[in-house]
């Protein structure tokens, strides 16, 4: 580490054409040129000395295979929790959605394989007077409405 302090420290100090073309104010080619292969010069070795240092890395391997071992623990489910998940609704199928703590609600259908369909009233529909000689739609129906 102090090679490459100490170099960077060599190789930034000015040289004696570039000086005197700032202390005379005056831009010529050649001192453009000097100071300008000076620096390409001093990036080289800046480059060098730098590159030469080893570098620190991550171990890819050990991350790999650690990331991979969490992977393989979130992706594990129970038999019970499987079968809830991915099972085709049956009681079987809803007593392993009890047994794992899942909930046995899905669209339509239950786990236990029992179907959503509302309640049904059975209604009749009638026609009613209603005293001036009109008669009147009515509907009456059987059970909870």
């Amino acid at each position: 580490m102090k090679l490459v302090s100490l170099s960077v420290a060599i190789i930034l100090l000015p040289s004696s054409t570039t000086v005197e073309a700032y202390a005379t104010k005056t831009s010529s080619r050649r001192a453009f040129l000097s100071s300008a292969s000076f620096g390409a010069a001093a990036g080289a070795i800046v480059t060098a000395v730098t590159a030469s240092e080893p570098a620190l890395s991550l171990d890819m391997d050990a991350f790999i295979d650690r990331e991979l071992a969490t992977d393989n623990d979130k992706g594990r489910l129970s038999e019970d929790a499987a079968l809830c998940r991915y099972g085709s609704p049956s009681p079987e199928t809803g007593e392993a959605c009890v047994r794992a703590g899942l909930p046995t609600t899905r669209k339509g259908v239950d786990a236990f394989g029992k179907a959503d369909r509302g309640d049904f009233v059975r209604c009749k529909q009638f026609y009613e007077d209603d005293g001036m000689g009109n008669y009147v739609k009515k509907t009456a129906c059987n059970g909870p409405r």
